[in-house]
Parts: structure tokens; sequence; C-alpha cells
């Protein structure tokens, strides 16, 4: 069985080597890389090319350029030109554990069934690399159950580099939704779960994920609107057993809406997020949350900012 890893680039130089040789270096030698050039301004692409061409490997990578579109459009041109029975992603800025396509084939060998792997990850901060333990345990506890809808559409923690899926699924239900700039990872997990592929989760860190500050306010602002446009085709369009957790799920959103509109010193909005969340499902409430609500009145009638 062969992969394909997709890699899309895009004024990436300053990691792409190391997320390119995490590829090469995998124990598992049946795979090909797509690296997809999305418009860079920088000389990413002659850097990248040149790099490329001085590998023993090189046949195994392709290099495709494009005009700048999006990543999701990127990562479906990309997949177009794959010829491997699986895939991978891979985002620049990060990279893989040497075993990580060892031990999901190892296990797919054995078990013809599964269509989407997902397994943990080690976070890179400045302050070094170590096992993304939040990220982890959310993981372990969306995958204690059978139930995997249920799972997927209340949590959104599983990231592109902690996956492998097969191609003919991906295609099956029409890749990536272009139209989601942020979130069109969530959006393919909740339609492989919503169309009855069968997920695997692998307990053991196989990924490295680069946080980045923009990763943190910025990303969420643009992200949750997608959240709620996701949640309300999902629940136009599913089966009546799960119509049961759309104010759980919608209150989910909100509390992720709340926060940053708490960093970004917007109490009123924030506040009226979180009485959503009371209103729909009052058990999303979390201590953070019940704190900053208090904190935004006093912030807010004292001038004080963030």
């Amino acid at each position: 069985m062969k992969i394909s890893t997709i890699l899309p680039l895009y004024n990436g130089k300053k990691f792409i080597k190391e997320a390119i040789d995490s590829v090469r270096s995998q124990t598992y030698t049946n795979w090909e890389l797509i690296i997809i050039n999305d418009g860079s301004t920088d000389d990413s692409l002659e850097y990248t090319t040149a790099y490329v061409n001085s590998l023993p490997e090189k046949d195994k990578i392709k290099i495709i350029d494009q005009e700048n579109t999006d990543v999701a459009i990127a990562r479906n041109n990309a997949i177009s030109y794959a010829t491997g029975d699986w895939i991978a992603l891979l985002d620049q800025d990060d990279y893989f554990h040497p075993e990580k396509f060892l031990s999901m084939m190892s296990l797919a060998e054995d078990d013809s069934g599964i269509d989407v792997f997902v397994s943990q990850r080690y976070k890179i901060t400045d302050s070094g690399i170590a096992e993304d333990l939040h990220s982890n345990r959310k993981k372990t506890d969306m995958f204690s159950s059978e139930d995997i809808i249920t799972n997927v559409i209340l949590g959104t923690g599983i990231a592109p580099i902690e996956t492998l899926f097969k191609r003919d699924a991906f295609n099956a239900i029409g890749g990536l939704d272009s139209s989601l700039r942020m979130s069109n990872d969530w959006d393919l997990w909740v339609r492989f779960a919503q169309h009855g592929y069968r997920y695997y989760y692998v307990e053991k860190p196989l990924a490295y994920y680069r946080v980045h500050d923009a990763n943190t306010t910025q990303f969420y602002e643009r992200f949750v609107p997608e959240r709620f446009k996701i949640l309300e085709k999902f629940f136009s369009s599913c089966d009546s057993r799960y119509l049961h957790l759309q104010d759980k799920a919608f209150a989910y959103a909100y509390r992720e809406s709340a926060n940053p509109r708490f960093n970004g010193a917007d109490y009123s909005n924030f506040r009226k997020d979180v009485f959503k969340v009371i209103t729909l499902y009052p058990k999303a409430l979390n201590i953070k949350l019940i704190r900053r609500f208090f904190i935004s009145y006093f912030k807010q009638i004292f001038g004080k900012k963030k």
C-alpha cells in the first residue's frame, strides 16, 4: 500500500526542509511526496526545488506550482495527482514521527476495514518539544466510545498532521470544501464520520505540531463562524438520531466564540456568547468561562484592556 503525502508550500522556506526530511526518514518506504507551491511570493519554490533535486529520493517527490488560492484548493489539486492508496496531510511547519507510516500501515494490513487513522501528537513551542497532553487527552476522550459521529461533531481537536485516510474515501465524499478557509479539515472529519467511514485511534504521538502565536486568538476569530456553518450543514442533513446533539454542539461553538471575544476586549459580545451557552447547554460552562464572565464586567466598567 502506497502513501501519498500532500505538502502545501507558501513562503515556507524556514521549515520546509524539516517537513520534507520527515517523509524521507519514514521507516515505511512505499511513499510519494507531492509538494504544491501555492503562489509563494518569496524564493521558497526555488529553494525547495533545488533541495529536492539534490536528494536521492527525488524521483519519489513531485513539485506542482500554481497561482495562490487557499489551502483547501491546494490540497484538493495535489491529491488529484496522488497515486497512493492512502493520503497523509503535512503542513510546511510541521513534521512526522519516523514511525508514523509503519505504525498505521501495520494496523491497516491486519484490518482492511479501517478508513481513517488519528494519532496523538507532540507540540513544538519556543520552550522546546513535549507531548501535547491537553490535545491528546481530548482525543482519548473523543474516541472512548464507538459512536464516532457524536465524538467528532462535539470535538474539533484533530489536526491534519495526525491523520491518514484512504484516497478512495476522500474522493467519494468530494474532497475538501474549498468554501471553508480555516476549518475545511474539521469538516472533512465530520463528513467521513457522517458517511460511515471507520476511524481508528492510535494512542501514541506520531506527529509534531508547531504552535504559533497566530494559532490562538486570530485563528479562532476566523475559525468559529465556519464552525457554525459546518454544524448547520450537518444538522440539516444528519440522521434524526443525532438531532438531540444540536443544542450541545452549538453551545460548544458559542463557548469557542466567547474566548477570543474576551481576549479582544469585546466584552459585550463575549457575554452574549456566554448567555447562548447557558441557554442551549449550561453544562458546557467551565470555571474559566464563568470567571471571565464576571471579570468582563469589571474590565468594561473601569475601561481596562486585556
